[in-house]
């Protein structure tokens, strides 16, 4: 009887402990995303945003906050190294697990436009042809409305 009385309060410490020092002790944990709305932060736990995940980790460990490459679809630029949940917060981005960004999409090639030449991606050179074109109709219309 005194020894299951004397396990009851070693109990009863042990959690009394894990509950009201915590807090205190400021566990950290890595956050998807923290209270002021940055992405994969390893910070004091009560920072973390509850609408999303986190866990008691490095952020590199965590599938969320796994690093790769983060590529624009409509721009044509690749991130390397970026985090997965920094990727899929942005519109119009793709992510892939290839932190060094080896992925069809950012393959590189050289792009020749009138007298310039660019080391870009394909979705890169129509991006930067469009402007071109784009330029090249403002000034002939200008010119069209000044005759």
């Amino acid at each position: 009887m005194k020894r299951g009385f004397i396990l009851f309060c070693i109990l009863v410490i042990i959690l009394a402990n894990i509950f009201f020092l915590s807090p205190v002790l400021g566990i950290t944990a890595c956050c998807e995303k923290d209270t002021e709305g940055n992405w994969c932060q390893y910070t004091d736990e009560s920072s973390c945003d509850e609408n999303y995940l986190s866990s008691y980790t490095s952020c590199e460990q965590t599938s969320f906050c796994q690093v790769g490459c983060c590529y624009s679809s409509d721009e044509g630029n690749c991130y390397q190294n970026t985090p997965r949940a920094t990727c899929g917060a942005e519109e119009d981005f793709s992510w892939s697990d290839s932190s060094a960004c080896a992925i069809d999409q950012c393959n590189k090639g050289c792009c020749v436009i009138a007298d310039q030449a660019f080391f870009v991606t394909e979705v890169r050179v129509l991006e930067v042809h469009m402007k071109k074109l784009l330029f090249l109709l403002t000034i002939r219309l200008k010119r069209k409305v000044l005759v």
